[in-house]
């Protein structure tokens, strides 16, 4: 690589009762945690051999035996009072370290590849922002070249508005950027069938 590219995975600490608790309502814990740990698994295995600095950014404790293909990932602990301000704090933190890109994913999209990912980097190189909206009204990746933290401030997460709300945001504030292929997370029984878990 000729210059600093990050790939930010943010997880959820594989915990009973606290993973895809939406899904859980109609399945149980016990099958929520199952999906989730399949979802993960297939994360990390679909980003393990891609050429970026790869971190893991565990939700409640650093487990580094915790679903992990390799030990070419660097792990860290969220921070922040909500989802947007720990997404913040991990790309600041980044840039801090001399990161000329970097990419955020989460862990629900059952779909997410290695050319999406490798899109979003060659995204950034004539662009400001990336995105890839996720089919529920939110995103499944997010990726910029500087950290604009107004992307992740007033925004309420876990809701249908989140990306049309940080697409108004980019619009409004004139930034470059471009939106990637819209795909689908987990979130519900219907989700979960179509990716195959059910």
């Amino acid at each position: 690589m000729n210059e600093p590219c990050h790939l930010i995975v943010f997880l959820k600490n594989a915990e009973l009762g606290r993973v895809k608790t939406r899904l859980a309502v109609e399945v149980g814990d016990d099958k929520a945690l199952d999906i989730y740990q399949k979802l993960s698994a297939y994360t990390l295995n679909v980003v393990s051999n891609l050429p970026y600095d790869k971190r893991i950014y565990f939700s409640s404790q650093i487990k580094s035996e915790e679903l992990l293909p390799d030990d070419s990932f660097k792990h860290f602990l969220q921070r922040g009072k909500d989802l947007g301000d720990r997404m913040y704090s991990a790309l600041k933190s980044s840039f801090v370290e001399s990161a000329q890109k970097v990419v955020i994913i989460g862990s629900d999209c059952p779909v997410i590849s290695e050319s999406i990912i490798a899109e979003a980097f060659d995204a950034l190189n004539d662009t400001d922002v990336v995105i890839g909206p996720a089919e529920d009204g939110g995103y499944y990746l997010i990726g910029m070249s500087q950290p604009y933290k107004f992307l992740f401030e007033d925004i309420i997460w876990g809701t249908e508005n989140v990306f049309i709300d940080t697409y108004t945001k980019l619009n409004d504030h004139n930034i470059k950027f471009r939106i990637l292929e819209r795909l689908y997370d987990v979130d519900t029984v219907d989700d979960a069938k179509k990716a195959g878990f059910l």
